[in-house]
């Protein structure tokens, strides 16, 4: 059954964990379908640097790209895009049916995941609900 979202206050920077509770990242951009007629259907999320700098935009978003790009071995990397097939709930995280190591996230990625998201407290578990 569909369910309506408002993607900009319903999925955007919410932590996206993958089926062993693992933090992936944040979502950082909603890739949408506008073909048929309507409300634009959200396909994917987006995580990553390269969809944080587009959603931020200007020169700041262009910079930060920029020094994503630099730091990355990748230099046409793109955001890591997560079918919402691969979702099973939307709630105060995005929670996936997959593991981490299915998704094409980088090095960079997965040190920043490793290194500075993990050690926030409370990063390794879900909230109460």
């Amino acid at each position: 059954m569909a369910r309506v979202l408002d993607a900009a206050h319903g999925l955007l920077d919410l932590q996206v964990v993958d089926r062993d509770a693992k933090p992936v990242g944040k979502v950082d951009d909603v890739e949408l379908d506008n073909r048929g007629q309507g409300a634009p259907v959200a396909r994917a999320i987006l995580v990553g640097p390269p969809a944080l700098g587009d959603r931020l935009g200007g020169r700041f978003g262009a910079w930060y790209k920029g020094v994503f790009r630099r730091l990355h071995q990748d230099k046409n990397a793109q955001p890591v895009r997560i079918p919402f097939e691969r979702i099973r709930a939307v709630n105060s995280k995005v929670d996936l049916t997959i593991s981490q190591d299915e998704l094409d996230i980088g090095r960079l990625e997965r040190w920043l995941v490793e290194h500075l998201i993990g050690r926030i407290p409370g990063a390794d578990h879900a909230p109460p609900q």
